[in-house]
């Protein structure tokens, strides 16, 4: 399960982007500027004018920018590991959160299916037997306390899911 749209993946992409972009400025760095230069020379002695036309090429005998173009290379896979890195946590962060919520899900409504029913009947029950003269008053509080209790575990359980 991924987030594309997270801070987190935004960031890892344009410090890809970066990297990937430092490879190819190194890479043309390896490739020579060839230089052309142009003008208009006047002879003094012989009233003569010239155009004078010139160009250089460095010759990348000695200096080719391969230890650039690979430290940046070095870079990159490095900059590549970590995002696969951080994308893994953020996919367990991620499961791990939907199965917390599923958990927490699956206990609230067990709760409210089960355990509150149950409590509800019990004090309506302990309340219509007290009223008939079946139960004495301390049973008919001890089930609207224990039906008090459940709803408040209900609450807690309902609490779980939508803070966690």
């Amino acid at each position: 399960m991924s987030i594309p749209n997270s801070p987190d993946q935004a960031r890892w992409d344009s410090d890809i982007a970066r990297s990937r972009a430092v490879v190819q400025l190194e890479q043309a760095n390896a490739v020579p500027d060839v230089t052309l230069g142009a003008g208009v020379r006047h002879f003094r002695d012989t009233g003569d004018t010239a155009i004078v036309l010139g160009f250089t090429v460095p010759l990348p005998i000695f200096n080719t920018n391969r230890g650039a173009i690979d430290r940046a290379k070095q870079e990159l896979a490095r900059t590549e590991a970590q995002a696969r890195g951080a994308r893994l946590a953020l996919d367990a962060a991620v499961t791990d959160a939907a199965e917390r919520l599923d958990l927490a899900w699956g206990e609230a409504d067990t709760i409210r299916r089960i355990m509150v029913s149950a409590a509800e009947e019990a004090f309506a029950f302990a309340r219509d037997g007290y009223a008939a003269g079946k139960f004495a008053f301390l049973e008919v509080l001890d089930t609207q306390r224990t039906y008090f209790d459940t709803r408040a575990k209900l609450n807690e359980a309902l609490k779980e899911v939508h803070f966690r």
